[in-house]
C-alpha cells in the first residue's frame, strides 16, 4: 500500500463536473463558491495580514482530480472542499492540510479504479497530511498533490507475478554474452535449481529484491523442503510444490489481468525472424513495476518497501493482502533512484543503485524488442491491462508457453512447441487440489521429466 494511503476511508466523490459547496470558516468569514456570495462577521482576525493558499490535485499523468481537502488551524477546521481549492489564511500562521483518497473500504483483494495519494510535489513528502505555513502578506502559495489512479493488486498477487517473471527470464545485460539464461517455463527453476542452502532463502538472490516477492518465494521453498523432511522423494516434492505454485499463478493472473490463465500453447514471438531470442515478453512483464508501492504496512507500521529492516524478513498473511500502488503506466518516484541489496551466501550483500524506469526503457533498446517500453506504459495509462492491448498479448503468450514442456534433448527431433497441454488446472482440478492429496493435475513439463 502506498504511503499516505494506509488509512482506509469511505469512498468520496471525485471527478465531478461541478464542485460542491466550498466552505470557509475563518474569523467567522464564510464564502460560498457555488453562489459567489460572501457573508462576513467582523472579528479580531480580519485585521491581520492574509495570504492565499491554492491546492490542486493531479494524477501522475497530469489529469486534474477533484479530491476532498480539509484545512485546520489548531485542530479546528477552517475550510473544506474539493480541489482545486483556494484559501485565504493569516500570514505566518501554520495550518494543517489533508487531502483524501478514493478507495474501497476494507479492501482485501485486487480492486479496480483506486485513486491514491502518492506525494506532494513541492516537498516530496508521501503523507496526505502536512503542515503549511502561510507566506508573507500578499504572496501566493501553490501546492500540488500527486495521485495514482488505476487497478490495484494485492502484495500477494504482485509477489507471485514478480516470481513468475523471474521464473521465465533471467536476462544478463552485461558481459560478452548478454541474453536470457532462464528456460521460459513455469517450473520454479528460479527457486529449486540452486542448492538446498540457497533454496531455503528464496532461491536466486534476485527473489529477495523486495519483501513481497521474498515472502512468496520462501513460502514455496519451505513447502518443498518440508515435504522432503517428511520423507517424500525430492522429485515428488518438487512436483507437488510446482502444482501449488501454478495454482497461485492462476489466481494472481485472474485477479490482475481479469481473464483466466491461458491453456498451454506455443509462443509465435519466442524468436525473431533471424532466429535470435525475442525478449519482448520480458519487457512486457517489467510493466508490473508500475504496481510497486514506495511504502507498505508491516505489523501496523508504515515502512518503505525496500527498508533495510525488512531484509531477510517475510510479511504476514494479513499484510500480504494490502493493496499496491494503482496501475497507471507510471513508476513511483522512489523507483527512479532505488538502492537494492541482494543477499549472497558467505559474503556481504551485493548493493547497487538504479533508475528502474531508465533501466527498463533501455532494455528495449538493447535487445531490440518489438515494442518500446514507453508504448507498453502508454497502454496502461487508463489504469488496467486490457485484453486486446499489445502488452497483454505478449504476457498472455509468455504464460501459455510457460506451461509447455521443456525441449528434451533425447527427443527424435520433434518440436516441443507442438506438444500442447492442459495448461492451468480447471475448476474441477482446483477443487481436487484443495484436498492436498490429489495427484491428477500434472503440468506437461512435470509429466515429461526424466
Amino acid at each position: 500500500m502506498l504511503a499516505g494511503s494506509v488509512t482506509h476511508t469511505s469512498p468520496v466523490g471525485v471527478a465531478q463536473a461541478a464542485r460542491p459547496n466550498d466552505l470557509t470558516i475563518e474569523g467567522y468569514s464564510i464564502s460560498n463558491v457555488d453562489t459567489g456570495t460572501t457573508r462576513e462577521s467582523k472579528s479580531k482576525d480580519t485585521e491581520q495580514s492574509s495570504s492565499t493558499l491554492t491546492v490542486k490535485a493531479l494524477t501522475a499523468n497530469d489529469e486534474e482530480l477533484h479530491m476532498r481537502t480539509t484545512i485546520k488551524l489548531a485542530n479546528e477546521t477552517v475550510k473544506t472542499g474539493l480541489t482545486p481549492i483556494t484559501f485565504q489564511g493569516i500570514a505566518g500562521k501554520t495550518y494543517q492540510l489533508t487531502v483524501e483518497n478514493q478507495e474501497v473500504e476494507n479492501a482485501t483483494s485486487s480492486q479496480k479504479g483506486g485513486i491514491i495519494f502518492n506525494h506532494w510535489e513541492d516537498i516530496d513528502d508521501t503523507s496526505r497530511v502536512r503542515d503549511v505555513t502561510m507566506p508573507d502578506d500578499g504572496e501566493l502559495l501553490n501546492v500540488l498533490a500527486v495521485y495514482n489512479s488505476g487497478d490495484r493488486a494485492t502484495l500477494e498477487d504482485l509477489g507471485v507475478l514478480q516470481l513468475v517473471s523471474h521464473d521465465l527470464y533471467d536476462t544478463v545485460r552485461d558481459g560478452p554474452n548478454p541474453g536470457n539464461r532462464e528456460d521460459r517455463r513455469l517450473n520454479l527453476s528460479t527457486l529449486l535449481d540452486h542448492g538446498e542452502e540457497q533454496i531455503a532463502v528464496g532461491g536466486e538472490p534476485r527473489n529477495s529484491e523486495n519483501i513481497a516477492l521474498r515472502t512468496v518465494a520462501v513460502k514455496l521453498d519451505k513447502m518443498h523442503l518440508d515435504l522432503i523432511d517428511e520423507g517424500m522423494e525430492p522429485e515428488a516434492a518438487r512436483e507437488k510444490t510446482v502444482r501449488a505454485y501454478l495454482k497461485m499463478v492462476a489466481k494472481a493472473y485472474q485477479n490482475t489481468f481479469h481473464e483466466p490463465l491461458p491453456e498451454a500453447a506455443p509462443n509465435e514471438h519466442e524468436q525473431k525472424p533471424d532466429g535470435t531470442e525475442n525478449l519482448t515478453g520480458d519487457l512486457a512483464m517489467r510493466t508490473l513495476h508500475s504496481y510497486v508501492p514506495s511504502h507498505i504496512m508491516v505489523n501496523g507500521e508504515e515502512t518503505p518497501i525496500l527498508d533495510r529492516s525488512l531484509r531477510g524478513k517475510m510479511l504476514s498473511e494479513e499484510d500480504m493482502q494490502q493493496l499496491s500502488k494503482p496501475l497507471d503506466g507510471t513508476f513511483d518516484p522512489f523507483l527512479r533512484d532505488v538502492t537494492i541489496f541482494l543477499p549472497r551466501l558467505d559474503a556481504p550483500p551485493q548493493k547497487f543503485t538504479v533508475d528502474l524506469l531508465e533501466k527498463d526503457s533501455s532494455f528495449a533498446e538493447q535487445f531490440e524488442t518489438d515494442i518500446s517500453f514507453e508504448e507498453f506504459l502508454q497502454e496502461l495509462q487508463d489504469g488496467r491491462f486490457d485484453k486486446n492491448e499489445q502488452v497483454m498479448n505478449y504476457i498472455r503468450e509468455d504464460m501459455a508457453a510457460g506451461l509447455l514442456p521443456l525441449q528434451d534433448d533425447s527427443d527424435d527431433g520433434g518440436d516441443t512447441n507442438q506438444r500442447q497441454d492442459s495448461g492451468a488446472p480447471n475448476e474441477d482440478e482446483e477443487e481436487e487440489f484443495e484436498e492436498d492429496d490429489n495427484e491428477e493435475f500434472q503440468p506437461s513439463f512435470l509429466r515429461d521429466r526424466t
